[in-house]
């Protein structure tokens, strides 16, 4: 008889280790690499003790990387204030989200989800939540536009420091990462373009 079949003593405690192990399974295999089954054996449990708490890959996937939508919500108040300085109050708020160690993995896995399975970014609201402040703070000629081309340096900039991990970008400081983020967004969401 298996020793992992059914539920352990302290669900809230296997519940909240599922959604670590499935945080770290994401953020390293994407959504598409990504298995009920695996994410079960990580914390020695049975499937359908995962399928139990969450019914689900996608309602996990989405219960995994809610805590990233905490700090999304700050993003339209970072985004107000002076025009000249909204690229570096942003590139301050991308480096600060990308180095927190829960969030960063979360946003970061949510980058490496959406490339590897279209699927995953449509599960996700985290792009429609992020264009949306984008399109709101970007000057009104072509806003569309500006928040996507912001959509393209997010992703270039996590994509080449946190999923590559390709030097000299992956060991730059904090301060280099923001003085390099800095004018570009500056020019896609307030000058010409």
């Amino acid at each position: 008889m298996s020793s992992n079949v059914g539920r352990r003593p302290n669900t809230s405690n296997t519940k909240e280790q599922i959604l670590q192990a499935a945080r770290q399974i994401f953020a390293e295999r994407g959504y598409a690499g990504a298995t009920i089954r695996g994410i079960a054996s990580q914390v020695s449990v049975d499937p359908a003790l995962v399928i139990h708490f969450f019914e689900n890959k996608e309602n996990l996937f989405a219960e995994a990387v809610a805590p990233i939508y905490e700090p999304l919500q700050q993003l339209p108040h970072v985004l107000q204030g002076d025009r000249q300085s909204i690229g570096d109050r942003l590139a301050t708020y991308i480096v600060d989200l990308l180095e927190s160690p829960d969030q960063g993995k979360i946003a970061v896995g949510l980058v490496r989800a959406s490339l590897l399975d279209s699927a995953a970014a449509q599960a996700s609201l985290f792009e429609e939540n992020i264009l949306r402040a984008f399109t709101a703070a970007a000057r009104q000629d072509s806003p569309a536009l500006r928040a996507n081309l912001v959509c393209s340096a997010y992703i270039g900039y996590v994509t080449t420091r946190y999923v590559y991990q390709l030097s000299p970008l992956a060991t730059a400081s904090r301060q280099q990462a923001i003085a390099l983020l800095q004018p570009v967004l500056q020019r896609y969401l307030e000058e010409d373009i």
